[in-house]
């Protein structure tokens, strides 16, 4: 494959995902604005996102290894609640990582 095929692939990529472009091209030119007007800006929305993807991974991996065995014994609306707690716990926490200085 050479250049001018993954050229026409990477087109062709785009132009299946339209919506997803827009949204890119629009942060990024929010970000060029930030970057514009405080650069100091960018390093910390770099740290705050560098934390979050940083509690999510410690988040799955912990909602991963701390798996209850007695949930396998519930049933039905029981079973659906003890995972939503969890997953509302993990939630919880990854937002206050990302809050914490």
């Amino acid at each position: 494959m050479d250049l001018g095929d993954r050229i026409r692939l990477a087109f062709l990529w785009a132009r299946a995902r339209r919506e997803r472009i827009g949204w890119v091209l629009l942060t990024c030119a929010l970000t060029g604005a930030v970057a514009l007007v405080n650069p100091a800006k960018l390093l910390v929305g770099t740290w705050l996102g560098a934390k979050i993807i940083a509690s999510a991974l410690i988040g799955v991996a912990l909602f991963r290894t701390w798996d209850d065995p007695r949930v396998e014994e519930l049933e039905g609306i029981e079973r659906a609640m003890a995972y939503t707690r969890r997953v509302t716990l993990m939630a919880a926490a990854i937002v206050a990582a990302a809050f914490a200085p």
